[in-house]
């Protein structure tokens, strides 16, 4: 059995200071209505907070910046045909079924891209992107009462043993 999702979020959040305090919304209804109904939360919110406040927030005075950052990478994950990453997978299905004892089998691979922008009201334009992948692979032993599992990264010195955990 096996299954392939796909899926796509989108969303922003909107930052204000008013009297002195700050206030944060976020929203996916990405409408002209939508975009302005979150602002005024935020407003409304930063005008709570600020009969809480000790003192007024101030801001360090900054210079706008306008910038792109994109996280390295040697292949871009996305671009890599199904037709390869399900060979990939079988392959590793079929070297964990070689060893004697294994009953299931589980692999998987994960594929993530982030894009962020952020605007700001002195001028600073900034756009992030971070692409992400991951993979894994499990494989069980159930013999009478015991069952026993080993996966990677987990089991064999991947980053939770790496971390002491």
């Amino acid at each position: 059995m096996g299954t392939l999702a796909q899926s796509e979020s989108i969303g922003i959040g909107v930052r204000v200071l008013a009297n002195g305090a700050w206030g944060f919304a976020s929203t996916d209804r990405l409408t002209k209505d939508g975009v302005a109904a979150c602002a005024a939360e935020a407003v409304k919110i930063a005008k709570a907070s600020a009969l809480a406040k000790r003192n007024d927030v101030v801001m360090a005075p900054e210079d706008a910046y306008v910038d792109s950052w994109q996280s390295p990478f040697q292949k871009d994950p996305f671009e890599m045909p199904l037709e390869a990453q399900l060979d990939l997978l079988l392959r590793a299905d079929k070297e964990m079924r070689r060893a004697k004892g294994v009953t299931l089998t589980e692999t998987d691979l994960q594929f993530r891209k982030i894009d962020s922008w952020f605007a700001s009201s002195i001028g600073s334009r900034i756009h992030q992107r971070k692409v992400i992948s991951g993979c894994g692979i499990v494989a069980t032993s159930y013999q009478g009462d015991e069952i026993q599992k080993r996966s990677y990264p987990n089991s064999f010195g991947g980053p939770a043993r790496a971390a002491g955990i």
